[in-house]
């Protein structure tokens, strides 16, 4: 009897020591499984059905430019797909179908094949930057320009006298086309099959071109993936007006200079709906232009820091919105409101707390005899504040911090 209690005892050990075991094992094999990598299974992705008979048996891992991400791009993010880098395990074949933006998979003879997808940033018909510009191109005639034509389909026109490949891929997937008009004058056309696209860097793109009137179809000039615009219209001092309308500046971050010095410049349509929210530098944008009344309400600015000579000498009377900008981050605003035609100003939300830059902020805008500040329109304690109401007659910040 004792015998056989002690060997019943001894199955219900083993037993609790192997299910115990077995446990242990399948939980080591879930998070390995886990962690093995960052894939998606297909069921979850848009894969075309019918090409794969069981969903289970094909993971996806998703790469943009070479960073590895959670799901494909959307069609309208601007990415291409690679044939050349994407692969997958198993002997298995990858295509992309861009008309129904999914993946097919061939050749699947195996089960848990792992497929990698790379997708690019789309550069057909993006513009070189200027840094990479050569002599021979459109800048050969920037001063006889009087016209830029923004066109959607590459084709010679009648007359032309000249053409450039101005892609930064140097395969001629975009072309500028030099027309002549009369008086020795031109007329450029700038042509892609589709947008017309911004570099990352499209700092001083028509500088100086100041014969320039008018530009035609700038809705087609996709600025979607562009960090800079830094001085992008500089001097263009002909210019009358623009709209800015479709422009995307959701990812730029210097937007300094770009209508510095378009003296002629009194219509600026759409810029209110930019979003700004990425932006680190507004210096100089409006300086020297003749624009009157701007409405900047929806302008996000958490991240700027400085906006040195944002304003100066423009003919600038009116500003909406910009009274409740945030400005937590702000640290130089020299020069912003200087030689302005400006009457009354709000600055009622503005914190200038870590402001150390306030040199000549208001200076010489004689006209201007009202400012309305807040609570946290403060002085740093190392802020310079040389000249900041010379030739102003504008009521000085009552804060017990100024002392001005």
């Amino acid at each position: 009897m004792e015998l056989r209690k002690f060997k019943e005892k001894n199955h219900k050990k083993v037993g609790i020591i192997l299910f115990t075991i077995i446990c242990i094992l399948l939980i080591s094999v879930v998070i390995l499984y886990r962690t093995f990598a960052i894939f998606e299974v297909s069921e979850i992705q848009n894969v075309i059905n019918g090409t794969i008979q069981d969903m289970g048996d094909v993971e996806f891992a998703f790469y943009k430019d070479n960073q590895i991400v959670k799901s494909a791009p959307s069609q309208d993010e601007n990415y291409s797909f690679n044939p050349i880098k994407s692969h997958c395990t198993n002997n298995a074949k990858v295509e992309w179908n861009n008309d129904k933006w999914g993946a097919l998979v061939s050749n699947i003879y195996e089960t848990k094949t792992k497929c990698y997808l790379y997708f690019e940033t789309e550069t057909t018909g993006m513009f070189r930057s200027v840094t990479e510009s050569t002599i021979d191109n459109m800048y050969k005639y920037k001063s006889q320009i009087i016209k830029i034509v923004f066109q959607t389909k590459i084709e010679n026109i009648a007359n032309e006298i000249a053409y450039f490949d101005e892609s930064v891929n140097q395969d001629q997937s975009l072309i500028s086309r030099i027309v002549p008009t009369s008086n020795d004058k031109y007329i450029l056309y700038i042509q892609a099959d589709g947008k017309i696209k911004a570099n990352y860097n499209s700092g001083y793109l028509f500088l100086n071109f100041n014969n320039v009137v008018e530009i035609e179809g700038i809705e087609n000039f996709d600025t979607s993936l562009a960090t800079s615009l830094y001085g992008i219209f500089k001097n263009m001092n002909s210019l009358q007006s623009i709209d800015v309308s479709y422009f995307n500046v959701s990812k730029v971050k210097n937007l300094s200079d770009i209508f510095n010095g378009c003296s002629s410049l009194s219509v600026i349509s759409g810029i209110n709906n930019w979003d700004t929210s990425s932006v680190i530098s507004m210096m100089s944008i409006f300086a020297g232009t003749s624009v009157q009344s701007l409405n900047l309400s929806n302008w996000k600015t958490g991240n700027v820091t400085s906006i040195n000579y944002l304003f100066y000498q423009s003919d600038i009377k009116e500003i909406k919105g910009i009274a409740e900008w945030d400005t937590s981050s702000l640290e130089s605003m020299e020069y912003t409101f200087q030689y302005t035609s400006l009457e009354t100003l709000n600055l009622s939300g503005w914190d200038t707390k870590n402001v150390i830059k306030m040199r000549y902020a208001f200076s010489n805008s004689t006209q201007l005899t009202k400012i309305i500040y807040g609570p946290y329109f403060q002085k740093n304690s190392n802020a310079d504040i040389t000249g900041m109401f010379v030739n102003c007659p504008a009521n000085h910040p009552d804060h017990s911090s100024w002392n001005v």
